[in-house]
């Protein structure tokens, strides 16, 4: 199909008009139409449709939204490659590393299975960027934190970023009393959302994880150390802020 015919047929996916001429989920080349849309705009189509009880978009509304997502992200990841491959940031022999190849078929796997919200795939990107890097010797390290990588949500991945500031000493206001309660607080202002309830459910999966320290005290009020990264936590939020930095140096906005 070509350009202008393409265009053409995407009036058509305006959610307003769907009560026109709908093109057929059923048929390849109109699904392949609607897939290359933005991810909002296939999410209203879709919605529209529900809405109106089409038949197709009931039976697989959710699998056409969830493979248009899976392949946006596959497609970001294969684009992320080629460039780094491109900058020289990775080596062109880089599946001869180890775990390389393994931390690729695991991270397709986790795209696939998971659908990722964007915190959760720019963070597994980091980590197996991490992996495949040019730097020696921090292979098996670099491939255990993209393991607990693939366990973390985005609420505990923000609540990681906070504890990072403050690793960081990016905040001066912290009380560096000792209580838990205190740091509880904190980390949810720096975070954003201002539930230290919300941070102390994440901070169960943290310590589980050994990437925060635990707390102290017989009644587990206490901390010994406004600092809580461990040293995986640490590795974990800075291959996370050079895929960043990596990102940011080299225009890569995708």
């Amino acid at each position: 199909m070509n350009e202008d015919n393409k265009v053409k047929k995407l009036d058509s996916f305006k959610p307003s008009a769907i009560q026109g001429e709908l093109l057929s989920y059923r048929n390849p080349k109109d699904l392949e139409i609607l897939l290359d849309q933005p991810k909002t705009k296939i999410a209203a189509i879709i919605s529209a449709g529900l809405a109106m009880g089409k038949e197709e978009i009931i039976l697989a509304g959710g699998r056409i939204l969830q493979g248009a997502l899976v392949g946006k992200m596959k497609q970001q990841l294969g684009q992320e490659l080629q460039f780094l491959l491109d900058k020289g940031k990775i080596k062109p022999n880089y599946g001869d590393k180890k775990y390389a190849v393994d931390s690729f078929a695991e991270l397709l796997n986790f795209i696939d299975n998971e659908a990722p919200d964007e915190d959760r795939f720019d963070a597994i990107k980091a980590m197996f960027f991490a992996v495949i890097k040019e730097k020696d010797g921090e292979e098996i390290l670099n491939y255990q934190v993209f393991q607990i990588t693939k366990k973390l949500t985005s609420s505990q991945l923000l609540t990681l970023r906070a504890a990072y500031k403050v690793y960081k000493k990016e905040d001066s206001t912290l009380a560096m009393t000792g209580e838990a309660s205190g740091w509880l607080s904190t980390i949810a202002r720096l975070a954003g959302h201002n539930s230290a309830g919300l941070v102390e459910n994440d901070e169960v999966m943290l310590i589980d994880q050994k990437l925060i320290s635990d707390r102290t005290y017989s009644d587990r009020s206490g901390i010994r150390s406004a600092d809580r990264l461990t040293d995986l936590g640490i590795k974990l939020c800075k291959n996370i802020e050079e895929y960043h930095q990596i990102k940011t140096q080299n225009n890569l906005a995708l």
